[in-house]
């Protein structure tokens, strides 16, 4: 008995190729997420282009979400540097 039947090896997946049907171990899960049965593996095909394309998109997103927030803390960075610099007028301090 499965303590969790909803994860259990003999649960029914559907092909993202040819919206098929099958067990579990009838299938193979790519690197995109999709579920592709082993009889369309043996035509050849690899994945879905819809599947591909969303996952691309999504590591995109969080790719420019990252240079966003890197680029803005540099500016964020150089206006504390220059408030410090120009504004309370440190090189008096000095010279």
């Amino acid at each position: 008995m499965n303590q969790f039947p909803s994860s259990g090896p003999d649960q029914n997946k559907t092909c993202s190729a040819c919206s098929s049907a099958v067990l579990r171990q009838a299938c193979h899960r790519n690197r995109y997420g999709e579920y592709i049965c082993r009889s369309c593996q043996a035509k050849g095909t690899r994945f879905t282009w819809p599947h591909r394309a969303r996952h691309h998109l999504r590591a995109s997103a969080l790719t420019l979400g990252v240079g966003v927030g890197v680029i803005g803390m540099a500016l964020l960075s150089a206006w504390v540097l220059y408030f410090l610099v120009y504004q309370v007028d440190l090189t008096r301090l000095y010279f």
